[in-house]
């Protein structure tokens, strides 16, 4: 597949996180804190989104730079498609809600971040990509730690203390 494809769904996902958790700084504005933290992290989103349009800009002005990226869009659609629910819910969310969902999807983000499908690409015009994508990736694991913290100090995680495992039943 063209790099530039898989480039412009990269960047189609960033913008809408972006404009996601924009919406949820509006929504919770009323708490200086949330309002903030997501603002803040969507503010982080755009710089991604920002990023990824140069790296479309240079693939574009050095055409046949990168040979064929073997990667599936269907996952980077399906992910992009949940964001876009999330942005028109049937009602706001709870601030609780919003910080769960913002959890998952970071999650998903981190997980999923397209660094892993393309640094297997043997071709060597990929290794700049591949750097910006691993700091995406390191962004977003921030952004999780921030979301992760913010949601236990508001009680919607247990606190690191209580979060363990949960015994074995006995032995019969």
């Amino acid at each position: 597949m063209d790099i530039i494809r898989v480039l412009r769904a990269w960047e189609e996902v960033e913008g809408k996180m972006a404009a996601l958790y924009k919406q949820y700084g509006q929504w919770f504005q009323h708490d200086a804190e949330a309002g903030d933290l997501f603002n803040r992290i969507s503010m982080q989103e755009t710089a991604h989104r920002n990023g990824i349009s140069f790296e479309i800009k240079m693939e574009s002005q050095n055409r046949g730079s990168f040979g064929e990226v073997d990667v599936e869009l269907e996952p980077i659609a399906q992910f992009a498609a949940t964001v876009n629910r999330a942005q028109t819910p049937p009602r706001p969310p709870s601030l609780e809600e919003a910080v769960r969902l913002a959890l998952k999807l970071e999650q998903q983000a981190a997980a999923e971040h397209f660094c892993a499908l393309l640094t297997r690409q043997s071709n060597a015009g990929v290794e700049a990509l591949v750097k910006s994508m691993h700091n995406m990736r390191a962004a977003n694991h921030a952004h999780l730690a921030e979301l992760k913290s913010f949601a236990a100090r508001r009680g919607f995680l247990p606190p690191a203390s209580e979060a363990v495992a949960t015994p074995a039943p006995p032995a019969e």
